[in-house]
């Protein structure tokens, strides 16, 4: 649902992975797992950069895997065929 590579032209990109029961995410050396934050507007609260944030996932209406997440006021579009490192 929200696991793989999300693209950003500017920030580069942001790897989400599933380990165990939890939700990491990683952006080059910043790394740390996801909690939520509000789970009916699919927003998780990350810290990669020394304090916490709001990443918001937007899904396609007919449903499956995240197409796009907002973190720092930029879009990050999902990497089709690209597989979490």
């Amino acid at each position: 649902m929200y696991e793989g590579t999300y693209s950003n032209a500017t920030l580069g990109e942001m790897v989400w992975t599933v380990s165990g029961d939890a939700l990491e995410v990683r952006m080059g050396v910043a790394a740390g797992r996801a909690e939520v934050l509000d789970a009916s507007a699919n927003k998780l609260r990350i810290e990669i950069a020394g304090g916490g944030e709001v990443v918001e996932f937007q899904f396609a209406a007919d449903g499956g895997a995240a197409t796009l997440l907002r973190y720092d006021g930029q879009s990050f579009v999902r990497r089709e065929g690209a597989r979490p490192r």
